[in-house]
């Protein structure tokens, strides 16, 4: 593959991303107004504005890791499936 090739194919999936996204937009405003306005105290308001559409998009408005389902008294059941790995937003300190 050459490296005009890659770059055709990244610009490719961009566009299709960016498609998807628009969908979003066009069909769910309050599912964007959710991730763009934080602040609800859950683990999710430190996620990025993409992770937090995902999240929206398999209708809940609430997911977290083993450990933080852990930590509010949440069980979950052996083999669930995650619907998103996150990034956090944080940067993590230095020092």
């Amino acid at each position: 593959m050459s490296v005009g090739s890659d770059k055709s194919d990244k610009k490719s999936r961009i566009r299709e991303v960016m498609e998807t996204v628009l969908k979003v937009f066009e069909k769910n405003p309050e599912k964007v107004a959710l991730a763009v306005f934080k602040g609800n105290g859950k683990s999710s308001d430190a996620w990025s504005f993409f992770n937090c559409l995902i999240m929206l998009m398999n209708n809940t408005e609430d997911a977290r890791g083993f450990r933080q389902w852990q930590k509010v008294g949440r069980r979950v059941k052996k083999g669930a499936k995650s619907i998103l790995h996150p990034r956090s937003n944080q940067k993590e300190s230095s020092g």
